[in-house]
């Protein structure tokens, strides 16, 4: 076995949060969510996306364009989604026309990333912030496959990921304390109960 091989195997298992993350202050929140797909063969759905390993793929099995949904129970913060692809085992099952769309329910749903990949091997990263740079606030998060490399009709995705900012840290006690005290003369007389 040569050493590109060793390289290869042993990308199969590794922590890709540890590697993948967008900032400091970034989490993968996808075990967080609620995830669908468009369509997929027996033996190949969404769990696929899911499992951390690279030899394992989502096929999708029906009319293009194919896609990938993530329901958050509460608003997030996303920053980006980061998807596996590998042209040199897949081929005509590559996506080379992709989109992402954010929203807070479908039909508010916008596109905020569109990429044409060129025989892609590895992890793609679309980023799903807005104008300005700024992550995201939503509850659902799409990815399009609107295209094949050579007009492939069904797609292979090895892994999705999706990032998002930590929760805002809370205050600390004195600030807190400082939310709720009243001060003054003309707050005086409801600072207790009768």
């Amino acid at each position: 076995m040569s050493d590109e091989e060793d390289t290869v195997a042993d990308l199969s298992f590794v922590a890709w949060d540890e590697i993948l993350a967008p900032s400091g202050d970034s989490m993968e929140v996808g075990n967080d969510a609620q995830w669908t797909v468009s369509s997929c063969k027996a033996g190949n759905g969404v769990q696929k996306l899911r499992d951390n390993k690279i030899d394992t793929v989502w096929q999708s099995d029906g009319a293009q364009p194919h896609t990938i949904s993530v329901f958050f129970r509460e608003r997030m913060f996303v920053e980006c989604l980061c998807f596996y692809v590998d042209y040199e085992d897949d081929e005509t099952y590559t996506p080379n026309r992709v989109c992402a769309k954010v929203g807070t329910m479908l039909s508010d749903m916008t596109v905020v990333s569109t990429k044409d990949l060129d025989q892609p091997r590895g992890w793609i990263t679309m980023p799903l912030t807005d104008d300005s740079g700024r992550p995201s606030h939503v509850f659902m998060v799409e990815l399009i496959i609107i295209a094949n490399h050579q007009n492939g009709r069904d797609t292979h995705i090895r892994q999705c990921k999706i990032y998002a900012r930590s929760e805002p840290a809370v205050l600390p006690l004195s600030a807190q304390e400082s939310l709720y005290t009243f001060g003054g003369a003309p707050l005086s007389h409801f600072n207790t109960l009768r």
